[in-house]
């Protein structure tokens, strides 16, 4: 099944927030998407974050981790991170979205 992602402002800050808790900054300016696959999909399985990712990615109310085989569950995971770095090529907002997120840590 083919998912559609969200890339609503809520739906990449709820990203963003998930990502700082793994550990893990995807985004490094609106011009380019810097990911660490390997460790985000480690973080994801240990700290039990697959499923609320998959959900809010893609915005379905389904059990990913229940429903999805491991290879259609590494396709939404890794689709999500592909689809972004297209998408947001030309988005100056990441790297404000960036910069606002280290200065409400500091």
């Amino acid at each position: 099944m083919e998912y559609k992602y969200k890339t609503n402002f809520d739906t990449i800050e709820k990203v963003f927030v998930m990502a700082e808790r793994m550990g893990v900054e995807w985004f490094i300016t609106g011009t380019e998407v810097k990911i660490e696959i390997e460790k985000i999909i480690q973080c994801l399985f240990k700290q039990g974050m697959v499923n609320e990712f998959c959900q809010t990615v893609t915005g379905q109310d389904i059990n990913f981790q229940v429903d999805l085989d491991l290879y259609e569950l590494e396709g939404v995971i890794l689709g999500f991170f592909d689809f972004m770095r297209e998408y947001s090529k030309d988005l100056k907002i990441m790297a404000l979205l960036k910069a606002s997120r280290q200065t409400t840590a500091e």
